[in-house]
């Protein structure tokens, strides 16, 4: 999943809720476009990490 700016934090909620982990984000590096409205992309979510306890956020 590949964000700009203006969208990571949706494309961040969207992570979570479709697969219960939290997103880990890694800069792009080659150009990609957002899936969100196809401005450059900044950042690309990639596999994160499993919440087991909310009491650690």
């Amino acid at each position: 999943m590949y964000s700009c700016l203006e969208h990571i934090e949706e494309a961040m909620d969207r992570y979570l809720d479709e697969y219960g982990k939290l997103p880990i984000l890694v800069e792009v590096e080659l150009s990609h476009s957002c899936d969100y409205c196809k401005q450059e992309a900044v950042y690309k979510i990639i596999e994160g990490m499993m919440i087991e306890d909310e009491e650690d956020f």
